[in-house]
């Protein structure tokens, strides 16, 4: 069934009720079709209606078919399609596009570590799917593995960007998954074919200790070459991740984060740490600290206090504005 798109909000104006042009954008569109919306520009001039561009949309295999013989509808791919344009003015034109699949490998339920032995070694016997009568065990991962694959085109000045990534997610167990995936990169005037490369891997694993602590490793690598395919250059590096989630009933954010790098590149490894902790005061406030230092022997602190609606906060940074603007009259600070 087609309805009528929504109207644009088109900015205000001195000559008439914006929405009188607003017929100049409309369209009917449906469920099963394009998506088109107009981008409108807030900062527009004057008897203008502000829209430079419009953005178009499309969902396919969202909807499954069980009793159809064909696997496409049976089993459908979702697959997303967006594409942006934008003309400012009349000689300048930029383009964003994008295509991104997802497949879930059905009877490739991953399991856990601590029950691949036991399922291994009791494949023969009755019920050795993991519990009594055949039915899965606590440690089976009722998730099937996941990979999305997407392939982004983009202008950048006079050359085009192309991006292709593709991630796999592989479930082990409940509280356990990993991850894996790898992209390239590739900057060209006309063609994918030419121009600069840059392709890269990375592996993370994600540990759910308990209903709060969170634990995130992940190791990559990236390399990249020139136009003439002569200079290549290559960097490694792991990151490990400590976090403590705050409540979410009550709208707490993660309480601290720990975070180790390291880096290797041209001989040279690089380390890194940061913490940051978040401490609510009173229930609109909250009071952050942070630190990080690197190998090279730099690092900082930072202390922050944000409230939403306590203006009485906002005062304590009055005393250090009147010190500063008071020594840079009096000149004390030459």
């Amino acid at each position: 069934i087609d309805i009528p798109a929504p109207d644009p909000a088109l900015a205000p104006t001195f000559d008439c009720d914006p929405s009188t042009n607003a017929h100049r954008y409309r369209y009917l569109e449906n469920s099963n079709g394009w998506i088109c919306r107009a981008i409108v520009e807030p900062d527009g001039l004057e008897h203008d209606d502000g829209i430079n561009g419009f953005t178009a949309e499309n969902y396919y295999g969202t909807v499954a078919d069980p009793t159809s013989k064909d696997p496409r509808k049976k089993n459908p791919i979702p697959t997303y399609v967006m594409s942006q344009i934008n003309m400012p003015d009349k000689d300048k034109l930029s383009f964003v596009a994008e295509i991104e699949a997802s497949k879930a490998h059905k009877g490739t339920k991953a399991k856990s570590l601590a029950s691949g032995g036991a399922a291994g070694a009791g494949a023969d016997a009755p019920g050795s799917s993991g519990g009594p009568g055949g039915k899965p065990g606590a440690g089976a991962s009722k998730k099937p593995v996941v990979t999305t694959g997407g392939i982004d085109v983009q202008s950048l000045g006079r050359d085009i960007m192309y991006v292709a990534r593709t991630e796999t997610r592989i479930p082990q167990g409940e509280n356990m998954k990993m991850c894996a995936g790898a992209s390239a990169f590739r900057s060209s005037m006309k063609y994918p074919h030419t121009g600069p490369l840059a392709f890269g891997a990375k592996v993370e694993e994600r540990v759910k200790l308990n209903r709060r602590l969170r634990l995130n490793m992940t190791a990559g690598a990236i390399g990249g070459k020139a136009a003439d395919g002569k200079t290549n250059q290559y960097l490694k590096g792991a990151n490990v991740q400590f976090m403590v989630k705050g409540n979410k009933k009550k709208g707490e954010p993660t309480k601290l984060q720990v975070i180790g790098t390291a880096m290797h590149w041209k001989k040279d490894i690089a380390l890194g740490g940061d913490i940051q902790a978040i401490q609510m005061v009173g229930p609109d406030s909250a009071l952050t600290a942070r630190a990080n230092l690197n190998s090279r022997g730099s690092g900082s602190i930072q202390v922050r206090l944000t409230s939403t609606d306590t203006i009485k906060y906002a005062l304590v940074g009055v005393i250090p504005t009147v010190s500063a603007i008071w020594g840079f009259l009096t000149g004390a600070q030459e």
